[in-house]
């Protein structure tokens, strides 16, 4: 207990309390202890994270690549974070029951999803309200862009874009297409080439990238229009065949296939599907800007940014801010496009 002086009582302690001018000096006296407590709290919170194993939620199947791309980083950060980073399988729906679960999750920063293009399209295509992507999700940081790539059957007697459109044309309805569902990137920009070549090419729907291809080599279903990732070592192997590729230049990973801009005669036409971590809604923001500067850091290194490249990637990090824009942009767009096709 302090010592008051011989004039001090405690009258003249309570005249000084309730004075305004001392309600205000000891408001703010106590509000700046709070605030210091609260922000050091944050920033002992932020330099304890992470304490146990960070989990990393892919969408699609394995071998597909978001995966690809979920277990290049979910490396890197383990090896920069000091714990492990498991990657979780939870495919189906054009990515939708991934993405449905990763919204479920703890918002405590240790359960991330790799979103791409139909995970802002899909729900709004389709009215899907199993999760919303913009209001269940904060953005991390992007991750990588990605050129769609026509491919076909080996056995197909077309051998370029110029002759599929005339075997299409000679052929209407007779060859098919592999889409992953309804609102991703291999249905919707499928749908889009026909109506712009004014070809009739039947859709055939797969729950799995993995099962798309696998059928396309056995020559079941004759084409996949999808990321070049997903069917690059198929193309590598002879496998399958790639006919076009939806970049504004042709890529380094399929060295001798030409633009669909040119190959299809369709100037300006490209199609590039987008990837990044996102969290649940309500990560605390110093975890979501602590894991962007991780992605950032893990995208520098030489290892990951060749890694990437392989798979048939841009590496192409951001801000969480400017892939939080990006996301909104694709839903606008998405939303436009539905609306334009409403009776």
């Amino acid at each position: 207990m302090p010592l008051k002086g011989p004039d001090w009582n405690d009258n003249e302690e309570s005249k000084m309390m309730n004075t305004p001018y001392s309600r205000r000096h000891w408001l703010r006296l106590a509000g700046g202890a709070t605030l210091l407590s609260a922000l050091t709290c944050v920033q002992a919170s932020e330099a304890e994270f992470p304490t146990k194993a960070l989990r990393i939620v892919a969408p699609f199947s394995a071998g597909s690549g978001v995966d690809a791309i979920a277990r290049v980083f979910a490396q890197q950060l383990s090896e920069q974070m000091g714990v492990p980073v498991v990657v979780e399988n939870r495919e189906g729906a054009g990515g939708m029951i991934g993405s449905a679960y990763a919204a479920k999750l703890p918002a405590d920063g240790y359960s991330m999803l790799v979103a791409t293009t139909p995970f802002v399209v899909g729900p709004i295509m389709q009215n899907n309200t199993s999760y919303d992507p913009i209001q269940d999700f904060a953005a991390v940081s992007r991750l990588a862009v990605n050129p769609l790539a026509l491919t076909v059957h080996a056995g197909l007697p077309a051998k370029t874009m110029a002759e599929l459109i005339a075997y299409a044309k000679d052929n209407p309805g007779e060859l098919t297409y592999a889409s992953s569902g309804p609102g991703t990137p291999s249905q919707l920009e499928m749908e889009g080439l026909k109506r712009r070549l004014d070809l009739d090419i039947r859709e055939i729907p797969y729950r799995s990238n993995a099962q798309a291809l696998t059928d396309m080599i056995a020559g079941t279903v004759d084409m996949y229009y999808t990321v070049q990732s997903t069917s690059l070592g198929n193309v590598q192997a002879g496998q399958v065949r790639a006919l076009a590729v939806a970049s504004p230049e042709p890529t380094l990973a399929l060295p001798g296939v030409p633009t669909m801009a040119e190959a299809a005669s369709l100037p300006g036409y490209e199609s590039l599907v987008w990837y990044g971590f996102v969290v649940p809604e309500g990560t605390p923001a110093n975890i979501v800007q602590r894991l962007n500067r991780e992605v950032a850091q893990a995208a520098a290194v030489p290892r990951v940014t060749e890694a990437v490249q392989k798979l048939g990637f841009e590496i192409a990090p951001s801000s969480s801010e400017a892939f939080d824009e990006q996301m909104r942009v694709e839903a606008e767009r998405a939303t436009q496009a539905k609306q334009a096709n409403q009776p």
